[in-house]
């Protein structure tokens, strides 16, 4: 990624083609991967991979891997939701949780463009905590768990949302090389294949008013 602004844009595309699918998502799979596919289908395979009113195979939520504990649970949903009112983000009900890949995704965009128009402002600081905050939510959140997780739904998923995952994949590893966080390609291939342990319902997040 070669610009703040362009880092920005692949966040928001990723998070729109892991959300559940619409036409929207049609139209970013053709022009970010040049793929061409059927909504109904898509929907179909969004389904049985990642859950939407019924469950998946593969559920894109972080605080379902590794986590038996409640607590551990908890704790994680927690500190997201922290994290986000902390950057002008309010919690409200929506088909995702705020520990989907795909909000996260869209947590890193909007981190993106916030430290963006600090640095075209002059406004180091401001610029230096949101990048602060992106290199948490790589560290702790979207890059640690999100590499192994895209990594296994590649190796599982044939079709669009394989070629989905290994493209959000990439575009985290190269993320997290960016932000100085270190030796997530080594965790990513030790610990690829997370285990789910179930499902507590969460709300979504979505971008308060500027």
């Amino acid at each position: 990624m070669s610009t703040l602004r362009e880092a920005a844009a692949a966040y928001k595309d990723f998070a729109v083609l892991l959300s559940y699918p619409t036409e929207r998502t049609v139209a970013v799979l053709r022009a970010r991967l040049g793929v061409d596919a059927d909504l109904d289908r898509l929907k179909q395979e969004y389904q049985a991979t990642f859950g939407g009113p019924l469950p998946g195979s593969l559920p894109p939520l972080e605080a379902e891997y590794d986590q038996a504990h409640v607590f551990a649970k908890s704790h994680t949903l927690a500190d997201l939701a922290g994290l986000y009112r902390a950057f002008g983000l309010q919690v409200s009900e929506g088909l995702h949780r705020v520990d989907h890949i795909a909000v996260e995704l869209e947590f890193a965009h909007v981190l993106a463009v916030k430290e963006a128009r600090a640095a075209e402002r002059g406004e180091s600081e401001r610029a230096a905590t949101c990048r602060e905050a992106r290199r948490i939510l790589l560290a702790e959140h979207l890059g640690a768990w999100g590499i192994p997780y895209l990594a296994r739904v590649h190796r599982e998923v044939p079709g669009a949302y394989g070629e989905v995952a290994e493209k959000a994949r990439d575009l985290l590893l190269e993320a997290c090389r960016e932000a100085g966080v270190a030796l997530l390609e080594q965790r990513a291939a030790k610990d690829d294949a997370p285990r789910p342990t179930g499902e507590d319902a969460c709300p979504v997040v979505r971008e308060a008013v500027p």
